[in-house]
């Protein structure tokens, strides 16, 4: 005897894989990532996305199925209590630093989906950030990215942001050197 599952349902492909589809809260059904080899695989795996929603712990995956760059300009254009020198300043961010390719070697973020961010690729883009412009740039850059990233946590595209990346954000200046009294008196 088969039992129904409220949740979702699985069948045997004509490949011999099985498949499962899940229950949206919309009622539509949505096939899981990948087919399984097992009948029991995907019974574990339907178990599993039914418990992360019952905890509030799933994501639609296609919320993470929008490119970065359209997420950044879009998330600019959300911030509406920012000066406009500041707009000015995180529009030049985007475009220059966060977006393009900045080496060979590491791809360009902008034709990413949210989905498929990476910390590895973070850390990558960030390191030749470091490399071909400079550590204060790096720094500004990064935080950039990591608040439309978080954002877009907030908006249940990701499960987590990627930026992890400890003191990535921060800012690092010498510091400066100050006259002592005999030298002031020494210029005077």
């Amino acid at each position: 005897m088969t039992r129904r599952r409220d949740f979702g349902a699985i069948r045997r492909l004509p490949s011999g894989r099985w498949q499962v589809r899940h229950q949206l809260p919309t009622g539509e059904r949505l096939p899981a990532p990948r087919t399984f080899s097992t009948k029991a695989e995907a019974t574990r795996w339907l178990a599993a996305a039914e418990t992360d929603r019952t905890r509030g712990l799933w994501m639609d995956p296609r919320g993470g199925a929008v490119l970065l760059e359209d997420y950044a300009w879009a998330w600019l254009d959300s911030r509406a209590r920012i000066a406009p020198r500041t707009r000015e300043i995180y529009e030049s961010q985007i475009a220059n630093h966060v977006l393009p390719e900045i080496d060979p070697a590491v791809p360009a973020l902008g034709p990413i989906n949210l989905a498929d961010l990476t910390a590895e690729l973070i850390r990558a883009w960030y390191g030749a950030l470091v490399r071909t412009r400079s550590e204060s740039t790096a720094a500004k850059a990064y935080t950039r990215l990591r608040q439309i990233l978080s954002q877009a946590v907030d908006d249940d595209r990701l499960a987590r942001n990627p930026c992890r990346i400890d003191g990535g954000g921060a800012e690092h200046h010498p510091e400066q050197r100050y006259a002592t009294l005999a030298e002031l008196f020494a210029l005077a």
